[in-house]
Parts: C-alpha cells; structure tokens; sequence
C-alpha cells in the first residue's frame, strides 16, 4: 500500500496495483452522482469545448453506490418541446451522461504547497473524477410503409395509415427521424482486475477506456436502446408539440452485459448476412413481452420443433421417393393442397410475416410441387398454362381414383356455397388494400375456415379402403408434432390471426386420421398399399414366420 504524507496526516491509497494488471477506479460500495444533460451539441463540444459550462442538468441523483444496492435504481420523465430547429433536416438531439465520484488520487493544494516529497508520484489536483458518456436520442430510419386499406365498393378516398406494428422500410433513400422515447442507463459493476497484456473480455475492449498513466480503467457507461422497438420509436414532425422521454438508470451485472454485447455483436453480423430488422425486432418482442416460464418452454420446444420439421419432411421425400403406385392416395387432394399452399404464401407474404414463417412455408410448396410431379405425368401443351397433369396408369387402373372423385364432389358441394358467401361477406363489410389483395384475403378466408374440407378426400378413401397403409405415417406423426408445437407458436410469433385459427383446426384433421390408423389396424404385407419400405419389413416378417413353421 502507497501512502503519502501531506500536512503532517498520512493518506492512503488503495488503488493502485502493480504494472501488470488493470482496476476499475470504483471500488465496491464507492458513492457516486450522476447528471443527464439535453442537447444539440456532439459529445465532443459539450464536454471538452465548454457547452456543459452553466447548463442545469435536466436529472442529477445523489446518494448512490457502487453496488448492486436497491436504492441504486432510479426513474425519470421528461418533456422535450418540438422546436423548428429540431425539425431541421439532418439535426440531432443528445443525452449526455455524467458520472462523478471522489478522485482517490486528490490531493489539496496545500499538500502541494508544503513541499514535501512524496512517496507517490501519481496524483491528482482535481478532487473529482468525472466520466463523460453520449447517446443520440433521434434515429434516422428508411420511411415505414404505410398501410392503406378502403372498402373497394365504396368512393371514399383512403386514408393513409401506418401499420400498428411498423417493421416494413421502403427503400426509397428517403430517410425520416424517429425519437427514441425511453431509454435505459447503466453503470455496469465490475470489480476485476485484469492482468495485462490479455486485459478485459473482446466484447467489451472496445467500449473500456484505460489510463495507462495510473493502470486504472473507467467504470463502464452503458446507454441502451437495445430493446427499443420500432414500433415504439416517435416520428418527428410539425404535428408533435413535445416529445416524451423516460430515463431508467441502475447498476448493472457485468456478466449481462457481456451476454447483451455477444446479443448486439450476432445480430449486427445476421443483419450483414440479410436477416431484417423486422425479424429481429420480433425476436426482441418476444423476449419483452412474453412471460420467461412460457419463452424458456417455448425456446426448448422450438429446438423440437425445427428436429420434428426436419424428420417430417425427410421421411416424406423418403415416402415419395419409393412410392411406385398412387393407390389410396388422393391425387385431387394433393393438386388442392398445393394451390391453397400458393395462396396462403402469397398471403403471409403479403402481410409481411416473420421470414421463419415464410421459409418453412415456401419449402413445403416445393414439396408439394415435387410430390405432383411423382404422382402425375407432366405433358407441354401450346396454350395456357402450357402444360397438363395426366394421371398415373397405376392410379386410374384403381378403384382409388373413384373414390376420389366421390369424394371431391361431395366435398365441392359443401366448398363452393360457403366461398361463394364468404367473398360477398368480405368485399361488402371488410376493407383491402386493392382488388390482389382481396383475392388473397378471399381465398385465404376460406381456406383457413373450411380447410379441413379439403383433407376430407384422403378421409374418405380411408375410410372406403379401410386402411392407412398407404399414408406416410411417420411424416404424418412428426407433423402432428408440429400442429401442437404450432399451437404454443400461435400466441408468442406475430402471424395474421387466420394463420393462427389454422393451426387448430389442423389438430381436427390429425385426430381423425389417428382415430383411423387405431381402427384399421396396419399390416405390412396386406395388398399393394405400403411403401416400399413397409413391404420389406413385412416380407422379413413372413420369411421368418415360414421358416419357423418349416423347422416345427
């Protein structure tokens, strides 16, 4: 330990280690102020060209610590007024963040008077340490896209209205100012002493100023608008009298902080990579707003959920890939499939869903595209669509194909009134964006309400057959996986509420065909409907059977 003698009194110093490591010049429980500051001015006039000099801070505290002490936390309102010089193109608008605490290095000018030499040569004549911090409360963003919804029976002009949750830019150059209306400020608590020349973690090197001169480091200011979303950010414009702004200061873990700059650094590099900041600021949503015990089951049962999606879809393609008849399959089925799958694209899409939602969406489409071109022969003709399906021999050879067609009329009966009702309902009540998008709405309406119609052939055929052997039980079973843990997605991930209706409803669907697979009991090496997996398994089972006899 350093001492030096100033007026006959001996001060110690504890601060100092050794030349090789680095300490905070906080120490646990060291008391502290702080003063927050609005402004025009950058982070460099204000502090080191004189433009903090006289100006009343619009929040200072007393009293605190340097700990994780309770009363540490602190809240704030304020009014900012709009003013002309605000609206100015490309101006700013600053919070400047002061921290001050005793020098442990201070020494009187007294001391310094008295002319004796001290035993440590590195002090200070200022009594205070003072750390300076600036975040900018305006960003600039691309315009949001603006929602603009009209009856189309009626003349009425429509009014242009943003989206209640704005998360779509138009990339037009044109960018606008958002205010920032709360922001969170942090004195991140670290007592560590790092050794040189390793010193602090990468994640935080960057935003650490060291004294080399005295082997200390400042205590981490840390202002956030980490968790701000857009669709809370303020636009500013001639019609806002004042802005709103909520300050939110505390002590802050040094382990969080490091875990929320990993966060920062991650999406910056996803953001390079083309994720959108919509998708982003919905993974923050979810972190703000859903309950922790509901977010960490539905974070473990996502990772289920994307193994469930893969084996689905790898046993499908394995079903597919040795599927040699259509037999008990629905072909009218699946082409009906296929084409609501396109519109319900087409509509998520439309209605800017999360990219996760469209990714998973788009390759079962080429799926199903892949799943026609086996169960059908693709022929070029010289008109529009320039191309037929023609029927697999195996599949109009059987009594599958009646069936189907049964069961399509039957299901077109119920179908066509019902859109019919449904489409004079929407374009006389609902409002759209234009004539596409009510289409869209249209046949998306429909199929999310009367969808399950649509599984009623593959129902029926199994029912006329009395077997499930030719369905792809195992991609069936994982996407029964799948509808619950969509069922728990449905109320956490935006998605246009007819989506979510939909996840439901497939459960109907799932039910019955479970209902069917337990009243026709499956056996493998009854008729030509099993896959050619399933025939192998029974054929070994039947060898061994007849070798068993033959040995008795």
């Amino acid at each position: 330990m350093q001492k030096l003698e100033a007026n006959g009194t001996t001060v110690n110093v504890d601060r100092f280690i050794s030349g090789t490591h680095l300490q905070n010049y906080f120490k646990t429980g060291e008391p502290f102020e702080f003063s927050a500051y609005i402004s025009e001015q950058t982070h460099q006039r204000f502090f080191r060209r004189g433009g903090i000099n006289g100006r009343v801070p619009e929040w200072q505290q007393f009293g605190l610590t340097y700990d994780y002490s309770p009363s540490n936390e602190r809240h704030f309102n304020l009014t900012i007024p709009v003013t002309e010089q605000l609206l100015q193109a490309n101006e700013s608008l600053n919070l400047h963040f002061q921290v001050r605490a005793r020098n442990p290095f201070y020494i009187s000018k007294y001391a310094q008077s008295t002319g004796r030499e001290l035993a440590y040569q590195s002090y200070s004549s200022n009594e205070y340490i003072i750390f300076n911090e600036t975040l900018s409360l305006i960003k600039y963003r691309p315009r949001i896209k603006e929602s603009i919804k009209r009856n189309l029976l009626s003349d009425d002009i429509p009014m242009p209205k943003a989206k209640e949750e704005p998360t779509d830019e138009l990339d037009d150059g044109k960018f606008l100012p958002y205010f920032k209306p709360e922001l969170y400020l942090y004195l991140i608590y670290d007592n560590s002493a790092y050794q040189m020349p390793q010193g602090p973690p990468i994640q935080i090197r960057e935003r650490m100023k060291i004294h080399h001169d005295t082997n200390m480091y400042e205590p981490i200011i840390y202002l956030s608008d980490y968790w701000l979303l857009k669709k809370d950010m303020v636009l500013i414009n001639d019609t806002l009298p004042s802005l709103n702004l909520s300050l939110h200061f505390n002590t802050y873990s040094f382990n969080y902080y490091v875990m929320q700059r990993q966060f920062e650094q991650q999406w910056e590099t996803q953001k390079q990579y083309g994720l959108e900041s919509g998708d982003m600021d919905e993974m923050k949503r979810m972190f703000l707003e859903t309950d922790p015990i509901l977010l960490t089951v539905t974070m473990i049962v996502s990772l289920l959920h994307t193994v469930f999606e893969v084996l689905a879809f790898k046993n499908d393609i394995n079903f597919w890939k040795t599927k040699d008849s259509m037999e008990g399959i629905s072909v009218r089925t699946l082409y009906t499939q296929t084409f609501c799958s396109v519109i319900i694209f087409l509509y998520l899409f439309d209605n800017e869903t999360s990219m996760m939602i469209l990714a998973s969406n788009g390759f079962g489409i080429l799926l199903d595209f892949w799943k026609i071109k086996k169960a059908s022969k693709v022929r070029r003709i010289d008109t529009f669509p320039y191309f037929a399906l023609d029927d697999n021999q195996k599949y109009v050879e059987s009594e599958t194909k009646e069936y189907d067609r049964i069961a399509m009329r039957y299901m077109s009966y119920a179908l066509f009134p019902m859109l019919v009702c449904y489409t004079i309902y929407s374009v006389l009540y609902n409002e759209h964006k234009g004539w596409y998008s009510f289409v869209l709405n249209t046949f998306v309406g429909a199929i999310y309400m009367f969808g399950f119609i649509q599984m009623t052939p593959q129902l029926y055929i199994n029912y006329r057959l009395k077997t499930v052997e030719h369905m792809p039980s195992r991609a069936l079973f994982y996407r029964f996986l799948n509808t619950i843990i969509d069922d728990l997605f449905s109320f956490i991930i935006t998605m246009p509420t007819l989506h979510r209706l939909s996840c439901f409803r497939d459960d109907v669907i799932f039910f019955i065909y479970l209902y069917q697979r337990w009243a026709y009991k499956v056996d493998k090496t009854r008729g030509p409907y099993g896959s050619a997996e399933e025939k192998k398994e029974g054929e070994k089972t039947e060898a061994i059977v007849e070798g068993k006899e033959k040995t008795e």
